[in-house]
């Protein structure tokens, strides 16, 4: 446990907040603006549009939550070890942790339907610890108590999934904001650094399965090899976070803003697929994400403050797709190569007026091993454990890192493990 001055304290987070610079705002509890996925930040922290089975996906969008209940039953992840937050301050004690818990199901499985549609629920925890601190009175360093700072999100998400050619999903999550800076006001000012508070996300995905639409449309096999087809996806996304009122700590006239944040996104994957080992399975992707963000927040001459309604100013052309950004706005772009859904390579950037930085990620996938032993040794498709295993579990190990010359997220590392429990393991 780390011990210094309450004073010590509060400039650090003054530090930590001014150096990473978001677009316009200057919002309280910017901690709910870190990307909270591993799988996302090794891509720029791109994961809007990027869809994904990981248990911490719904986190940037709920959407995701929706797509899910497609296709899996139970998922859950969490960070190992948790990580060192801001470490170019040299601060020691500071740790960003993150898991998540999801549950789907297809309402097919009960219901005789022409599309799919599915209804999951999911429940994820977000915690800042900043450390116990001594607290000194005004008379001296004489130690008077101690105080635990932290900042805490716990959030309930409701997602529901469609698939009929398209595939959509929508998502809605209910957030608890606790922030705990002080255990006392500044000698001018009554009440103390503490706030709790609510707020929404929702989140809509739209994906189109390019080569799979045209064949159900015309009745047709696009096979390019045996039991191998192309693979063109496209995906489309928009989420709004952190939509409430306003975070206060000493009274309602000093109120603060949320971090409200508007995030539009696009994401192609080409490659080849393969149904061999049984269901589809990509053979080789890559993958292209681009994500524009806003905070929705407007400074007046006054001093005062306004949300942004809407999408604010984000374009797709411009600033998704062209990839440019402005005062206002800042762009993620990132990158995935996959082998046989067993290694998954990652990269990307992050560009706002005033920091840039580049990130790496590196996946390991049970399931996608599991299918090369099926394929090496073609007896094990049936019946076998390998094959059970394969198709109805996946555990997967996720880094990623960040690196810049000079941002409050420079060296920062992730690692955790999602786990993913299919359909087809509960519902036959």
């Amino acid at each position: 446990m780390r011990f210094a001055s309450l004073t010590g304290l509060l400039v650090a987070l003054a530090l930590a907040v001014t150096s990473h610079t978001w677009a316009q705002g200057e919002p309280a509890v910017p901690f709910l603006l870190y990307p909270p996925s591993i799988e996302a930040n090794g891509m720029g922290g791109n994961g809007t549009a990027l869809t994904s089975d990981n248990a911490l996906a719904p986190l940037h969008n709920p959407g995701h939550l929706g797509l899910f209940g497609l296709n899996g039953f139970l998922s859950g992840g969490f960070y190992t070890p948790a990580t060192e937050w801001q470490p170019q301050f040299g601060i020691s004690g500071l740790q960003y942790n993150v898991w998540a818990v999801n549950a789907g199901l297809k309402l097919n499985t009960f219901v005789a339907l022409p599309f799919d549609i599915s209804l999951a629920l999911g429940y994820s925890s977000i915690d800042l610890d900043l450390g116990q601190f001594i607290i000194t009175g005004p008379g001296g360093p004489t130690p008077i108590g101690t105080f635990e700072s932290f900042e805490k999100c716990n959030s309930f998400t409701i997602g529901v999934g469609f698939e009929y050619l398209i595939r959509l999903g929508f998502g809605m999550s209910f957030k608890s904001i606790e922030s705990n800076l002080s255990p006392v006001g500044t000698e001018q000012e009554q009440g103390t650094g503490r706030a709790d508070v609510t707020a929404r996300d929702y989140g809509l995905i739209v994906g189109l399965p390019l080569v799979r639409t045209i064949e159900d449309l015309a009745s047709c096999s696009l096979e390019i090899l045996p039991k191998v087809k192309p693979l063109v996806d496209l995906t489309f996304s928009y989420a709004r976070s952190n939509v409430g009122n306003s975070v206060i700590y000493i009274d309602a006239q000093q109120a603060d803003p949320l971090p409200r944040l508007a995030s539009l996104g696009l994401c192609r994957e080409l490659g080849a697929g393969s149904t061999i080992v049984g269901g589809d399975w990509k053979i080789i992707s890559l993958k292209l994400s681009n994500e524009a963000q806003q905070l929705l927040i407007d400074r007046l001459s006054d001093g005062s403050w306004r949300y942004i309604s809407g999408m604010g100013d984000l374009g797709l052309f411009d600033n998704v797709i062209g990839g440019n950004t402005s005062s206002k706005i800042w762009v993620r772009k990132g990158w995935q190569v996959q082998a046989a859904e067993a290694l998954y390579i990652r990269g990307g950037t992050y560009t706002s007026a005033s920091v840039t930085y580049e990130t790496s990620g590196l996946g390991i996938q049970l399931s996608g091993l599991l299918k090369i032993l099926l394929v090496v040794e073609p007896s094990l498709r049936e019946g076998s454990w390998i094959k059970f295993l394969a198709d109805n579990l996946d555990v997967q190990f996720e880094t990623a890192k960040y690196s810049a010359s000079s941002s409050a997220v420079s060296r920062t590392t992730y690692q955790g493990l999602n786990i993913v429990l299919r359909h087809n393991l509960f519902l036959k």
